[in-house]
């Protein structure tokens, strides 16, 4: 008989399950009737007259894996994987997080190897896999919104999270000072341009921590925002030509002489 019982071996990510006559690869014996056939037990009768060679045989140690959502949520699962096989029970496993699309897991929460279901286990402990996320990106056009020539900015690309203050037009149109943007031609809701903005996911402008409007709603949307205006009021001296004295009037610019005649 073979005196095997107190011999061992070890392998990285593997269990010792015993000896063989013939060499296996780790896991190949898939049922208990053919370890139980090919493994040598206490009672194995030596059959070999020669001097030979066993082989230690090994099995896949199961592995907890924990999967962080990384801002999104659930905020953790969990799978089990064997060390030396797929991480087959990763598949259909995401993560959701507003304002972003779910790019996968990954080894680290910045950069890192990105693992799928057909990616081999190598870690021999439990671990931690990342998602990862893309943000989603909207673009905005400026409407000058006045008959006057006006050197206009240019359409900007914002991702999901971006702050940032909205351009202004203050001083390019001569008479008219410049309010601010809005959603509609005719005013709409206002974005004042000295305030800072932080794009929200649904599609919402924060600025100074109060909701200011709707904006956009979805991955790859745009909106056309329009300037708002209003004109500046004009000072004007009557003088009667006569000796006698003058006054003054307020009049709004580019509209009639509605105080004065």
């Amino acid at each position: 008989m073979y005196g095997l019982s107190s011999v061992t071996a070890e392998r990285e990510g593997y269990s010792f399950v015993g000896w063989t006559l013939t060499a296996y690869a780790p896991n190949e014996l898939a049922t208990p009737a053919e370890k139980a056939n090919a493994i040598i037990g206490t009672t194995t009768i030596v059959r070999n007259a020669g001097d030979h060679t066993v082989f230690a045989y090994y099995e896949s140690i199961t592995y907890k894996v924990t999967l962080n959502g990384n801002g999104g949520a659930p905020d953790t699962q969990e799978i089990s994987v064997k060390f030396g096989l797929q991480y087959t029970e990763i598949a259909g496993k995401t993560a959701t997080r507003t304002g972003y699309d779910f790019a996968g897991w990954w080894t680290a929460k910045e950069d890192g190897s990105q693992v799928t279901a057909t990616t081999y286990v190598t870690t021999a402990h439990d671990h931690t896999l990342y998602a990862h996320w893309t943000a989603h990106t909207y673009t905005v056009t400026f409407n000058k919104n006045i008959g006057y020539e006006v050197d206009m900015p240019q359409a900007q690309t914002y991702a999901y999270g971006t702050t940032g203050a909205l351009p202004t037009m203050e001083g390019t149109v001569i008479g008219w000072s410049f309010l601010g943007w809005a959603t509609d031609k005719n005013g709409g809701v206002a974005l004042r341009t000295d305030a800072i903005y932080t794009l929200t996911a649904d599609g919402k402008l924060i600025a100074d921590m109060s909701e200011v409007g709707n904006w956009l709603t979805a991955n790859n949307d745009s909106i056309e925002l329009f300037a708002i205006w209003k004109a500046n009021e004009v000072v004007v001296t009557l003088v009667p030509n006569n000796g006698g004295d003058s006054t003054t009037v307020k009049e709004t610019f580019d509209s009639t002489y509605e105080n004065t005649l």
